[in-house]
């Protein structure tokens, strides 16, 4: 049944919650309600955006991979991070530095990448709650979406979209 081959699939250190648009305000008392009762948390900020070229050219004039028509056919959700998170594989290129501050940086599920026929050095823009962002292909990375971890298609270099309202993903696990 479902119920058993889910059981036998998930990773035990799965998490066992999963809290989605955490607003900013909401996080202290959130942090404060788990302590103690959660183990493994890990909060994520997340902002929408489109993607909405490829090297310069406009997303609807690229043939895209069908698997990948998802990342383009509207807003994704999209993280940035100075370090590399945890459990994050890169695959090829490499994270920035911590102090990293010029160009815009992004990371890249290497599957959406084969999808969007783009690689490391390619230009990748988004269009952020009416602000276009060109930002760069630093790396890319293996994604297991079936960990249950937060993952993210797109990972910009920290500074990036600090100045935009987000909200926050949220796993955790309880024992009991």
């Amino acid at each position: 049944n479902i119920s058993a081959r889910l059981n036998d699939t998930i990773p035990k250190k799965a998490p066992s919650l999963f809290l989605i648009d955490a607003q900013e305000n909401q996080l202290k008392g959130l942090k404060n309600l788990i302590e103690g009762v959660a183990t493994n948390i890990i909060i994520k900020p997340s902002v929408q955006g489109a993607i909405t070229h490829l090297n310069g050219k406009p997303i609807d004039e690229i043939e895209i991979d069908k698997g990948s028509e998802w990342a383009v056919r509207s807003h994704r959700r999209l993280s940035y991070a100075a370090h590399i998170p945890e459990l994050v594989a890169v695959s090829k290129g490499k994270w920035w530095d911590v102090s990293y501050n010029g160009k815009p940086l992004v990371s890249l599920d290497e599957g959406l990448s084969d999808g969007l026929k783009v690689g490391i050095g390619d230009e990748i823009t988004f269009n952020i709650m009416g602000k276009v962002i060109e930002a760069e292909i630093a790396n890319l990375r293996k994604v297991d979406y079936s960990s249950f971890n937060i993952n993210f298609a797109v990972i910009f270099s920290g500074g990036v979209l600090d100045q935009f309202p987000k909200s926050y993903f949220v796993t955790l696990k309880v024992d009991d």
